[in-house]
């Protein structure tokens, strides 16, 4: 799925032998990042340093990316702690996305970057976007779909 202020993350945990699931909403709100477990009850989440949380996505492993201006954080205990993986310098990120291996791509004005290690380590697309005011981006079958404000909507093979 692409950006969006509500993310849905579900982890699975053997106990015995049985499988139990876990599931909690995730929402960014004026008054900052908030979780649920029957939204209804929120609580807000304390980020720490992070100032300003824009967009929220999950990945396959379960864990939290948020975007604030510059930077990306992950956090890998449902919002408990936060680790900066990305920072793009004077760029702002627009938006960003997961695929359902887990894969990571985000967004400036101008570039996308990808990661497919859970946020380690970040690659540059060999596309060429830089005219293009890149706005959205999103995940689906196998392709990722990129929005542009005047530009248009690009496909792209994730690989």
């Amino acid at each position: 799925g692409g950006t969006r202020p509500i993310e849905i993350v579900t982890k699975e945990y053997i106990v015995g032998n049985r499988i139990i699931q876990i599931e909690k909403l995730f929402a960014i709100t004026e008054g900052g990042l908030m979780c649920s477990v029957d939204g209804r009850n929120w609580t807000k989440i304390e980020l720490g340093n992070i100032y300003f949380v824009n967009h929220i996505v999950s990945n396959s492993f379960g864990h939290l990316f948020v975007t604030s201006r510059n930077k990306i954080y992950r956090s890998t205990d449902y919002g408990g702690s936060w680790t900066v993986v990305k920072n793009v310098g004077e760029n702002y990120i627009q938006s960003i996305t997961s695929n359902s291996r887990g894969h990571i791509f985000a967004s400036t004005y101008t570039e996308i970057i990808y990661s497919f290690n859970n946020g380690r380590s970040w690659f540059h697309t060999d596309q060429v976007i830089h005219s293009y005011d890149v706005r959205c981006l999103s995940c689906s079958n196998g392709f990722i779909f990129v929005g542009t404000r005047g530009g248009g909507v690009f496909r792209g093979v994730e690989n």
